[in-house]
């Protein structure tokens, strides 16, 4: 009976150590699931002056992402966009590449602070439009706004060991405004508030760096 359980207890010893050496000592996983944050911007706009940046927060080893949006037009016609926002990424194949679908919310101020730009003159616009023929009496205008936009995205996300990021993508936008334009005739001033909204479809591009 003792040599019966010393032959049990040396070849369970024997299997022990040959299913340990068998093993790797340390699991060194991709590169890619090491990532825990990325930074970017969509370069497509900077041409408008429009920069559209963000900062954001991989989780799961990569099956879900968070992004915190910062969003800026100064256009040359004096038009004016400030705005942030949130949104949610997720990547069915659980890692920080391939292909995505996502929601978000932005909320953005817009202004312009030197619209007096009431008519056509030929082909511009003109600043200041006489009324009625006047030479001495034109119409100004300020809007200011807010506009609300909840939107759907999907893309595919190209990654490189060093860190850098491609991201192709198309999102379809609901774009929500309300708005007040001051209107001044003369010494007349009037306020003129609206509320309107319209769905807008986008083709973007995300250059980034994730770490």
């Amino acid at each position: 009976m003792n040599k019966k359980i010393l032959i049990l207890c040396i070849s369970i010893s024997f299997l022990q150590v040959s299913f340990s050496q068998g093993m790797p000592s340390k699991w060194d996983p991709p590169e890619k699931f090491l990532k825990k944050s990325i930074i970017g911007v969509d370069p497509i706009g900077i041409y408008q002056n429009l920069f559209s940046g963000h900062y954001g927060f991989i989780r799961n080893n990569g099956l879900t992402e968070y992004q915190l949006v910062i969003n800026h037009w100064d256009s040359i016609d004096n038009r004016f966009l400030i705005g942030t926002g949130l949104s949610f990424r997720k990547f069915p194949k659980g890692s920080t590449d391939g292909p995505f679908y996502g929601l978000g919310f932005n909320l953005s101020n817009v202004s312009m602070d030197k619209y007096n730009k009431i008519g056509y003159d030929g082909d511009k616009w003109e600043e200041e439009i006489p009324i009625d023929g006047s030479e001495d009496r034109y119409q100004t205008a300020e809007f200011r706004g807010w506009l609300y936009t909840p939107g759907l995205e999907a893309g595919f996300r190209f990654f490189w060991d060093n860190g850098f990021t491609i991201t192709p993508k198309i999102s379809a936008e609901y774009n929500i405004g309300s708005s007040t334009i001051e209107s001044i005739l003369g010494d007349e001033v009037r306020y003129l508030t609206g509320f309107g909204s319209v769905i807008d479809y986008k083709i973007g591009i995300e250059i980034g760096y994730m770490y």
